[in-house]
């Protein structure tokens, strides 16, 4: 008996798309409108007046709703994914700056025209390049801790500036 020609190829539906958002979509929306808002510090009335209710109870109920029912947590996660994102582009600026501001600290410890602004910046780089890496030298182990532990022992610990150049 000859095979169908219909019956070689499987044909799968298409899933359904709805061009309308959910009644869920829209709580999570609702909710991610809410927490823009707050993190703009706005007051309760003021985003209640946002969504156009007339009082704070009204506003704390969709909060509790949205809790309950999980959009608060969708649309908080969908609010904090780009500001997590901004942070660690933010972070990796700096790191990438990092051993430049280290640089012109450095410069302006060793050749600042005013020695108490060449105070000033040696206390930041001991206070927090020279004891931190000292620290950690100890803590790791390193063959050099017992010469970095005497190092440190002959660090001053405060620097003052001498009386004659504070105003």
């Amino acid at each position: 008996m000859p095979s169908d020609p219909t019956n070689i190829i499987p044909v799968t539906p298409e899933p359904e798309v709805t061009l309308f958002p959910s009644e869920e979509d829209v709580e999570v929306i609702r909710a991610g409108k809410y927490l823009m808002l707050k993190d703009q510090n706005k007051t309760v009335e003021e985003i209640a007046n946002e969504f156009g209710w007339t009082s704070r109870t009204t506003m704390y109920s969709y909060v509790e709703k949205w809790k309950k029912s999980g959009a608060m947590e969708k649309a908080r996660q969908l609010f904090l994914q780009p500001k997590a994102e901004a942070i660690s582009t933010a972070v990796s600026k700096v790191l990438d700056a990092w051993p430049r501001i280290l640089a012109k600290q450095v410069e302006t410890a060793l050749d600042s025209s005013s020695p108490r602004t060449s105070l000033e910046a040696a206390a930041w780089l001991k206070a927090n390049v020279v004891n931190e890496a000292l620290a950690a030298q100890v803590d790791e182990g390193a063959s050099e801790s017992a010469y970095a532990t005497k190092r440190k022992e002959l660090l001053p610990n405060i620097i003052s500036v001498p009386k004659f150049l504070t105003p």
